[in-house]
């Protein structure tokens, strides 16, 4: 399935390195999930998908896990819609 792509820019990014970087952050997050988990993420819907990349992303990260806990359940308590553009920035700050 590499061959496949090779060559072809699937991430979008503007250089080689930062396509690698973003590839090598990637394999990591999915090595936090079962084999189980990858073939879902290939066969099913967006969705569901979306979901277990989430849930990899937050394995890998306890970073991004305490900003989902803290600063957009916070957001989901108070029935905000979205969260401000500078709440990352803010969360990190304290």
């Amino acid at each position: 399935m590499a061959a496949r792509h090779r060559g072809a820019n699937i991430l979008q990014k503007k250089t080689r390195s930062t396509a690698r970087r973003q590839a090598r952050l990637i394999r990591k997050h999915l090595m936090t999930l079962e084999p189980q988990a990858w073939e879902t993420i290939a066969t099913r819907e967006n969705e569901v998908a979306n979901q277990l990349l989430l849930a990899a992303s937050i394995q890998h990260s306890r970073l991004l896990g305490d900003f989902l806990r803290i600063v957009y359940a916070q957001r989901q308590r108070g029935l905000e819609e979205a969260l401000a553009p500078n709440s990352w920035q803010d969360f990190l700050i304290d």
